[in-house]
Formats: C-alpha cells, sequence, structure tokens
C-alpha cells in the first residue's frame, strides 16, 4: 500500500494554481480592508470583516505551502496598493454587490483548481475556499434581497407540461424577414447573469476611470464603463425581444470622489479578473444557446471583450504591473549557458 505521509513535490498545475489564488487573495484583502472602512451598516461591516479575515488566512497558507516548496513567494498587493484613508469610492451598498460577483468568481475558480490538483493538503485548501465564496454568495445575495437592493430575474408561469423541438425553426434566429422564437429559460439565465454583472462592472469602471493616476489607464477604464454599458444595452434587448424586462440593479453607484484608493496596478489587476470572467461567461452562455443568432451576437461581443483584454495586459506590461507567471526549465536556454 502506498505511503500517504512520504514527501510529495507539488506539481506544475498545482504551483500555477498557487500563485493564481495568491494574486486573488492579496487584491481582495486589500480592497476589502478598505471597504469596510467605509461600510455603510453593521451588517455589511461584518460580512466584509468576515470575508477580510478569510483571505488573510488564505493568504497565509498559500505563503507557508511556497516556503515549504522552498519557491518564490509572488509580490501580489500590499499595503502601497491601497489608500484606505480615502474618500468613499462608492455609495451604498455596492461594496456588497462587487462581493458577490467575485464570490461567483472564486467559487468557478475554486470548481475548475480543484480537477486540477493532486495534493490532498492542496486540495482541501481549493475545497476550504470554495466553502467560503459560496457561503459569501448565499450571505451576500441574502443581504441585498432583505434590503431591496437586488432585482430577481423576469418571473414566467412555469411549464405544465414537458415538449420535444420538432422543427429546426427552433434552432433560427432573427433575420430580416423573420422573427425569432422568444429565449428559452436555460438562455435568458445565462444572458441574465451577464447582464447582472456587467452592471456591477459599469460603476466599478467609472470609479476607476474617476480615480486612477496615469491619463492612459483612465482612458482604459473608460473604454471598459463603455464596453460594460454596450453589453447591458444588447442583453436587455434580446430580451425586451421575447416580451421580458430584466431589470438587474446596483446596490450603490460610483461617488464623485477623484482620490485615488487603489493603485492603478491593483485596479488593472481587478479588471483583468473581471475581463476574463466576462469571456467565460459569454463562452458558456454560447455553448448553451440553441438560437442561432445568439451566438453570433455573444461571438461579437466577445471579440470586443478580448480586443479589451490584450489592451489592458499591453498597459500592465508597459507600466511593469504584470507579474509573470512561475514557468518550467527553458532548457535551450540553460543548454545554451
Amino acid at each position: 500500500m502506498r505511503n500517504r505521509t512520504s514527501y510529495s513535490p507539488l506539481a506544475s498545475s498545482e504551483i500555477g494554481i498557487l500563485w493564481m489564488t495568491y494574486l486573488e487573495k492579496t487584491m481582495t484583502d486589500r480592497m476589502l480592508r478598505y471597504f469596510i472602512r467605509h461600510a455603510d451598516g453593521d451588517e455589511p461591516k461584518a460580512l466584509l470583516t468576515r470575508l477580510q479575515a478569510e483571505a488573510s488566512g488564505f493568504i497565509d497558507r498559500v505563503r507557508e505551502l511556497f516556503e515549504q516548496e522552498r519557491a518564490a513567494v509572488p509580490v501580489g498587493f500590499g499595503d502601497e496598493d491601497v489608500n484606505e484613508r480615502a474618500p468613499a469610492m462608492f455609495t451604498g451598498r455596492f461594496d456588497v454587490s462587487f462581493v458577490r460577483v467575485m464570490a461567483k468568481i472564486t467559487s468557478g475558480l475554486s470548481a475548475l483548481h480543484l480537477t486540477m490538483s493532486y495534493r490532498e493538503d492542496i486540495r482541501r485548501l481549493i475545497q476550504d475556499m470554495s466553502t467560503c465564496s459560496q457561503r459569501a454568495y448565499g450571505d451576500a445575495t441574502e443581504l441585498l434581497l432583505a434590503l431591496g437592493l437586488l432585482s430577481r430575474p423576469p418571473i414566467v408561469s412555469p411549464p405544465r407540461e414537458t415538449e420535444f423541438v420538432e422543427d429546426l425553426v427552433y434552432m433560427k434566429g432573427q433575420g430580416v424577414l423573420r422573427k425569432a422564437r422568444p429565449i428559452n429559460l436555460v438562455e435568458s439565465a445565462h444572458l441574465y447573469q451577464q447582464m447582472e454583472t456587467n452592471v456591477v462592472g459599469f460603476e466599478l469602471m467609472t470609479g476607476f476611470a474617476q480615480t486612477a493616476l496615469e491619463p492612459e489607464v483612465k482612458r482604459y477604464f473608460e473604454t471598459g464603463r463603455e464596453l460594460a454599458r454596450d453589453t447591458v444595452d444588447m442583453i436587455r434587448a434580446v430580451f425586451m425581444e421575447s416580451d421580458m424586462s430584466p431589470s438587474p440593479s446596483t446596490s450603490g453607484r460610483a461617488s464623485e470622489s477623484t482620490t485615488p484608493a487603489f493603485s492603478d496596478k491593483l485596479m488593472m489587476y481587478c479588471t483583468n479578473i473581471l475581463t476574463s470572467f466576462g469571456l467565460g461567461g459569454n463562452a458558456l452562455g454560447t455553448s448553451f444557446s440553441l438560437r442561432s443568432d445568439l451566438p453570433l451576437k455573444l461571438g461579437a461581443l466577445m471579440t470586443k471583450v478580448f480586443n479589451f483584454a490584450q489592451e489592458g495586459g499591453k498597459l500592465m506590461i508597459k507600466h511593469g504591473w504584470m507579474e509573470e507567471p512561475p514557468q518550467a526549465e527553458n532548457r535551450p536556454e540553460l543548454i545554451r549557458s
């Protein structure tokens, strides 16, 4: 029988997972510290405080794993990336909406990372992070609903009988002389989630644009703001064509503050995470769509989002903000040296 106590080095995938986790958790930790200072109400503050403590604990666990392997600990984000004394960047309970979106992202990442992990301690770490993310999503959702600050997807009559598709017309989309069928509820579920996330993203990009220091970074966030608005408008039009009226709301908005609360580096990385999530969400929504025009519309949107992400990467490299992920040994270079 295999000795479970024998040492097993980290697999390449596990090193990559830990690296990604460290950057995301150090960013989240700094943002939560700022949000706690400006929290509006006891319940939001308690939620944010708990999440910050959990993020800090995960940072320590990941750092310890790197040190055990005698691996370089990533730089991530630190005190220099947040100004906790800056005025509130957002009003109301926007911080709770942001936490809810991040919980969606980290829940998905944990599910993916778990399937890429082999060592028991790494799997346990990811399972613990998944539990915290799911609880954060649930708590943020319940809090916003209780406060009347979170809109639900459109309400429709439940089906009374089952049916099967009998004609290929079901898959045809909008045409010049043809009206497409109404979107089905699987399609609407994915579309609404993208719409809801971009409503929050619009306010986030507004706050980032107002407080960024570098002029080209400001312009980049302005582009992100318009991209979020275009996404919401496009998806709302699809719903309205199906006689469904979505009304996703945000629990707050960007304030009038122009004082930087976060470094340009941190805001660019945060935007990178949200953009990657947007690309994944669009791809998933496209794969579940049976109406031929929806993948075309989402595909055009994905192209814009991808180009936006590429421009962000170039900006981060230009300013020295993109930390390089771990890599395998460069054998040709070692041979030449």
